[in-house]
């Protein structure tokens, strides 16, 4: 169980753990590596540090003990195993919604943290390809009837000209009968 008191050798710790950094408030190093859940001296190994960053230190103290994740950017390892921060303001004040347990301790007191807002999704593409499907949709059935009506046109036109075409062969067949019949009298 993690020491909830603050004394006058209380500091806080931060280092980096996957991809996050992580304070503590504890009073020494050795509680530090403990409350990070750590076996390995991070201090020994310049990947643990004091942090005065007066964020830091107002987020650490309100749990003391407890690993938390540090808001802002991570810390990126220098040469000889010393930590830099990157520059970027850190918010004004964490509020205790943003306190994140360390993995592997149970908080009933500190809320999980919230997943990432998904940026808006820019729809207009996918609404104007459904407009045109619709658009496209409505006017198919009227192309093909305008189709179908000369179609039908066409036929009829076909149908008059092959009955033309008929009786006329039977004028001018009837004609050559005719004229032969005439000469061979």
């Amino acid at each position: 169980m993690a020491d909830k008191r603050i004394t006058s050798r209380t500091k806080v710790y931060i280092t980096r753990i996957g991809v996050r950094d992580w304070l503590v408030a504890a009073d020494s190093q050795k509680a530090a590596l403990k409350a990070w859940d750590v076996r390995r001296n991070l201090f020994a190994e310049g990947a643990a540090r004091v942090s005065d960053d007066p964020t830091h230190v107002k987020l650490a103290m309100r749990t003391p003990g407890i690993a938390v994740a540090a808001p802002g950017q991570a810390t990126l390892p220098l040469e000889g195993g010393a930590l830099q921060r990157k520059a970027k303001p850190a918010p004004a004040a964490a509020k205790p919604s943003n306190i994140v347990a360390f993995p592997g301790h149970r908080r009933a007191d500190v809320a999980p943290p919230k997943p990432p807002a998904k940026p808006a999704v820019d729809r207009s593409k996918l609404e104007a390809a459904e407009r045109e499907l619709r658009a496209f949709e409505h006017e198919a059935p009227k192309g093909r009837a305008a189709i179908e009506k000369r179609l039908r046109a066409v036929q009829s036109e076909l149908e008059a000209y092959d009955a033309e075409t008929g009786r006329r062969r039977e004028r001018l067949s009837k004609r050559v009968e005719r004229e032969r019949a005439a000469l061979e009298d």
